[in-house]
């Protein structure tokens, strides 16, 4: 359960999402430089391939160790705020009467954590974006104005509120 209008930090197993993650990331990027490391004639370095790779789960474990510890998210009366980042701080706030679609997510690797991500959509044009594949077709993309990664049962039910848009019921969530 939310804390009303108090900055929460996210939960254990959105520790573990994040660390899965930058595991996952590192290993693919270790696996490029051994295999770019093999190609080479000369090599970089005679240790090259043991200490890069390690760097590269150390430094990437740390970001979303550090990642984890300084998002907060706030719930209050009148909306949702978010706050992340480890290098550059971002803050975005979004308001429960400016929602106009609140979408829960849960594919397979988010469903072995216990996780859904919640998606609030506005009608603000920051979240719409032209994207082209480079054969002359274009498609709009409707990115989120805001995103978090919550326990499930408590995604899914600021989501349900969220898109009857009866804030009474939002604050009694909260």
């Amino acid at each position: 359960m939310i804390t009303k209008n108090q900055p929460q930090q996210l939960g254990k197993s959105t520790l573990y999402y994040f660390l899965f993650q930058r595991l996952v990331t590192s290993a693919i990027l270790s696996a490029i430089f051994i295999y770019w490391e093999s190609l080479s004639p000369t090599p970089f370095f005679a240790y090259a391939t043991t200490i890069v790779p390690v760097a590269i789960f150390v430094i990437s474990l740390t970001f979303g160790y550090l990642y984890w510890k300084l998002y907060r998210y706030t719930v209050s009366d009148e909306g949702i705020e978010t706050q992340s980042g480890v290098i550059v701080r971002s803050s975005k706030a979004v308001q429960f009467n400016d929602i106009q679609s609140a979408n829960v997510v849960m594919g397979p690797i988010l469903a072995l954590f216990g996780l859904q991500r919640f998606q609030a959509f506005t009608s603000s044009p920051e979240q719409l974006s032209v994207v082209s594949d480079g054969r002359g077709h274009t498609r709009t993309v409707h990115n989120p104005d805001i995103v978090v990664v919550l326990d499930k049962d408590l995604a899914t039910e600021i989501a349900a509120l969220t898109k009857t848009n009866d804030v009474q019921k939002v604050k009694q969530v909260v």
